[in-house]
Formats: C-alpha cells, sequence, structure tokens
C-alpha cells in the first residue's frame, strides 16, 4: 500500500518536471520570437530561439526514452 503511494507521487513529480521542461522551452522560444519581430538586433533573440528549440527537442526526447519499455 505504501510501496504503491510512492510509486505513485514518483510518476506525478516525474509527469510534473517534464511538463515544466517543455513550458519553460516554449516560453524561452515565445519570448525570442517577439523579440525577433520587434527588436533591431536580430542576432540576440535569434540565439535564444534556437536555445529554446533545442530545449524543447531534449525534453520531448527525454520523455520519450522513459517512456520507452525497453530502457
Amino acid at each position: 500500500m505504501i510501496n504503491q503511494k510512492i510509486i505513485l507521487t514518483r510518476k506525478i513529480i516525474r509527469r510534473t518536471h517534464s511538463i515544466l521542461r517543455i513550458v519553460i522551452a516554449l516560453t524561452v522560444i515565445i519570448m525570442s520570437a517577439i523579440g525577433l519581430y520587434t527588436a533591431q538586433n536580430n542576432f540576440l533573440p535569434l540565439s535564444q530561439f534556437l536555445l529554446g528549440v533545442l530545449m524543447f527537442l531534449i525534453a520531448i526526447e527525454q520523455i520519450k526514452k522513459k517512456e520507452d519499455p525497453l530502457c
């Protein structure tokens, strides 16, 4: 009974952590996209945009890796 609750709690924490990582990555993407449209100097917003895309892809791959039953 206690082990089931611990396992359930760990799953909820992992899921929440994954969701937060995706939200952070999407926030970086959105904020840098706004900067790309409004700023004169586009290098920094462009690099932030690419960093956000990279963070998003890494988060998705790690979620897939965790959900893969063979790993």
